[in-house]
C-alpha cells in the first residue's frame, strides 16, 4: 500500500502549487513595472538621451526575461494541477471515494459478455471504474480488452506474464509512475488520435517541388523587395505585387493546407503532453522485460517512412518534438494580425502544410508505433492500481497442462474495502460445490470474489489473496439474470440460455469454472429442485469447476461420500436477538435460515408463526 506516499506528494504539490502561484503574481507585476519603465526610458531615450536609450533597451531585455520566467512558471503551475489530479484521482481508492470517478466503462457494457456483467465489470460501481487511470481513448479501449480476456495461452499468455513483472516495477517506482500519469493528465480527456493517424496514411509520399522552391524563394524575395522600397530602391508597387502573389498561392492551396492546419491547431496541448511521455520514458531507467521493449520502440524509432532515402530513426521524443513546434506555431492562425502578416510575407498557411506533409513522410510512420507504447503503459498504470491501493496483493501463478484447479489464500472481494472486507481459502477441482446459507451471508459476494479475481488474472493484474493458482478455465456465470420486456424474455427463461449455454461449452471438452447464484430461482420449488438436479448432471465432470448457491437444501443431499459433488455454506448468529455475519465459508451443508427473522425485522411478520 502507498497510501503515505500519495499523501506525502499531494502536501508537497500543493506547497510548490501556493508558491508557484505566489511567484505568478510578483512577475505579473514585475513584467508590468518593467514594460512601463522601458517605455518611459526609451521615450526620453528618443529625445537624444543616449543613457536612457541604453536603459531602455536594458529594460526590455529584463522584460523579455521576465516573460519568459512568467511563461515557464506557468507551464509548471499546469503541470503541479495536473499532478494534483492524479493524486487525488488515486487517493479516491483508499477511502471509497473512486465509485464517483466519471469514467466507469459503461460504454463498454453493450458489447461485454453477460459473465462480465454479472461480475460488475463494467458501469458504475465496477472493477473497470476502480482500476482505470487511462487518460486516452485508446488506452481505455486496450484496458477494456484485458479485461475482457478469455483464458489467454500462447502469446497472450506471455503477454499476461510480462505484464506481471511491468507491473510489479512500476508499482516500486512510483515516482515515474506519478510522473508518467501526470503527464498524461495534460491529455484532453478521452483524447484520441485517430484523425491524426488517419491523415498519415493519406500524406502524399513526395513533395511537389515547385511548391518547395515557392515556399523557399518567394519569401527571400518579398523580404528584399521590402527592404529595398524601404531604402527608395525599387518602387513600392513590387513589393505590393510579390505579396499579392503570395496572397494568391495562399488562396490556391487553402483546401488542401486546411486540412492540415485544422488537424494540428487542437493537438497543440496533446502533442507538448505525448513529447514529455515519450521523453521521459525515453530516459528512464527500467528492468523488467515488457518495459524495456517499450522503451527500445520508443528510442530506437522506425527509420524513415519514405522519401529518396532512408534516414535514421529519431527518438519518439524527438520526432515529435518537430510536430509539436509545428502546431504551436500554427495555433497563431487564430490572430489576424499574425495571419496576415505570416501569409503576406511567408506564405506560412502555404508552408506549413508543406512541412505537415514533410513530417508525416519522414516521421509519421513512428507515430503509431509511440503512441501504442504509451497505450499500454496506461493499461500498465491502470493494472497495477490494485498494489497501490491495497495493503496484500499478489500475482497469479498459471498452472498450465495441468487438470482444473483454482486455489487461493485470504481470497478478497477488490471493490470491498480491505480493511472490512473477510478474506476465504479455496481449493478448488473438479466437480460441484453447492453453497448454502441464509439471506446477506455471503454467498453471492463469494461467487463474485471468485470471478472478478479470475478476471484481474487473466488481465495480468494482481489479485487480492495471499496466494492464487489457477489452470486455464474459461468463465461463465449466471448472477444477475434479468427478464427483457423487448424480448418477450422472464428472468427465469433468461437463466434457462445461460444454463444451456454452459452446457453446450461443457460439451467442447474445454475446462471451465462456473458460478450459478440461486439456480433457477424464477420458478417454484419443485421445478426448481427438479431443472437444478438435471443441470447439474451435466455441469458436475471431470474438466469443470463448478459451484452453485442455493436455499434449496435438498440439493445438498447430491453429496456423496467419494463423489464428484461436496458441500459449503456460510452461517449467521444472533446476539442479544441481532443477526450477524462472519462471512466465513465452512465445510457442510447449512443448518439455519434466517428469513422470518428478515421478515419480522421489517415488520411483515408481527410474531414467529407457531
Amino acid at each position: 500500500m502507498l497510501k503515505k506516499f500519495y499523501l506525502t506528494a499531494r502536501e508537497a504539490a500543493l506547497t510548490e502549487k501556493s508558491t508557484c502561484l505566489q511567484r505568478l503574481q510578483r512577475l505579473a507585476v514585475a513584467r508590468g513595472a518593467v514594460f512601463l519603465a522601458a517605455v518611459l526610458a526609451l521615450a526620453g531615450g528618443y529625445d537624444g538621451s543616449a543613457g536612457l536609450a541604453a536603459l531602455g533597451a536594458a529594460l526590455l531585455f529584463v522584460f523579455a526575461r521576465l516573460v519568459v520566467c512568467h511563461r515557464r512558471t506557468a507551464r509548471r503551475l499546469v503541470l503541479l494541477t495536473a499532478r494534483l489530479s492524479v493524486l487525488d484521482g488515486v487517493l479516491t481508492r483508499f477511502d471509497g471515494r473512486w465509485r464517483d470517478l466519471a469514467e466507469d466503462g459503461a460504454a463498454y457494457l453493450a458489447a461485454a459478455r453477460p459473465q462480465l456483467t454479472d461480475l460488475h465489470v463494467f458501469g458504475p460501481s465496477s472493477l473497470y471504474q476502480y482500476l482505470c487511470r487511462a487518460r486516452t481513448r485508446a488506452g481505455r479501449d486496450r484496458l477494456a480488452a484485458a479485461l475482457r480476456t478469455e483464458t489467454p495461452t500462447g502469446t497472450a499468455l506471455a503477454l499476461v506474464r510480462a505484464r506481471h513483472a511491468a507491473i510489479e516495477e512500476l508499482a516500486a517506482h512510483p515516482q515515474t509512475a506519478l510522473t508518467l500519469e501526470a503527464y498524461g493528465a495534460l491529455l484532453p480527456e478521452g483524447q484520441d488520435v485517430a484523425p491524426l493517424l488517419a491523415a498519415l496514411s493519406e500524406a502524399p509520399r513526395r513533395l511537389p517541388r515547385l511548391r518547395l522552391a515557392a515556399c523557399v524563394l518567394l519569401p527571400a524575395a518579398n523580404l528584399a523587395a521590402c527592404a529595398a522600397a524601404l531604402l527608395g530602391a525599387v518602387p513600392l508597387l513590387l513589393p505590393g505585387g510579390l505579396i499579392a502573389v503570395s496572397f494568391l498561392l495562399t488562396w490556391l492551396a487553402a483546401r488542401r493546407s486546411e486540412t492540415a492546419l485544422a488537424l494540428l491547431m487542437p493537438l497543440v496541448q496533446a502533442l507538448g503532453a505525448y513529447e514529455r511521455i515519450f521523453l521521459t520514458l525515453e530516459r528512464a531507467h527500467v528492468t523488467s522485460p515488457h518495459l524495456v521493449a517499450l522503451q527500445r520502440v520508443l528510442r530506437e524509432g522506425v527509420g524513415a517512412a519514405g522519401g529518396d532515402a532512408a534516414a535514421p530513426g529519431r527518438s519518439a521524443s524527438a520526432s515529435l518534438r518537430l510536430l509539436a513546434r509545428l502546431a504551436a506555431a500554427v495555433s497563431w492562425r487564430s490572430n489576424f494580425f499574425f495571419s496576415f502578416l505570416a501569409n503576406g510575407l511567408f506564405l506560412f498557411d502555404f508552408a506549413a502544410g508543406l512541412l505537415f506533409q514533410r513530417w508525416c513522410r519522414r516521421e509519421g510512420a513512428q507515430l503509431a508505433p509511440a503512441l501504442a507504447v504509451w497505450h499500454e503503459c496506461e493499461v500498465l498504470l491502470s493494472l497495477s492500481t490494485l498494489a497501490a491501493a491495497q495493503a496484500q496483493t499478489v500475482f497469479p501463478t498459471f498452472l498450465e497442462g495441468q487438470a482444473p484447479r483454482l486455489a487461493a489464500t485470504a481470497l478478497r472481494n477488490p471493490l470491498l474495502p480491505e480493511e472490512t472486507a473477510v478474506a476465504n481459502d479455496a481449493a478448488l477441482t473438479a466437480g460441484t460445490t453447492i453453497i448454502t446459507g441464509s439471506n446477506m451471508s455471503g454467498k453471492t459476494t463469494w461467487l463474485r470474489t471468485l470471478g472478478m479475481n479470475t478476471v484481474l488474472a487473466w488481465a495480468g493484474a494482481p489479485v487480492c489473496a495471499a496466494a492464487f493458482s489457477l489452470s486455464p478455465l474459461a468463465l461463465y456465470t449466471s448472477i444477475r439474470v434479468d427478464d427483457s420486456l423487448a424480448e418477450g424474455m422472464s428472468t427465469f427463461y433468461a437463466e434457462l440460455l445461460r444454463i444451456k449455454e454452459m452446457i453446450e461449452a461443457e460439451r467442447t471438452g474445454r475446462p471451465l469454472l462456473l458460478l450459478i447464484d440461486e439456480i433457477f430461482k424464477g420458478t417454484n420449488s419443485a421445478d426448481r429442485i427438479t431443472g437444478a438436479r438435471a443441470a447439474l448432471t451435466h455441469l458436475t465432470n471431470a474438466h469443470s469447476i463448478t459451484l452453485v448457491s442455493t436455499h434449496d437444501f435438498e440439493l445438498c443431499d447430491l453429496e456423496v461420500p467419494g463423489g464428484s459433488v461436496r458441500n459449503a455454506h456460510f452461517e449467521e448468529h444472533y446476539t442479544d436477538e441481532k443477526i450477524a455475519f462472519d462471512y466465513r465459508l465452512r465445510a457442510g451443508r447449512c443448518e439455519t435460515t434466517n428469513a422470518v427473522y428478515l421478515l419480522r425485522l421489517v415488520g411483515i411478520v408481527d410474531e414467529e408463526p407457531t
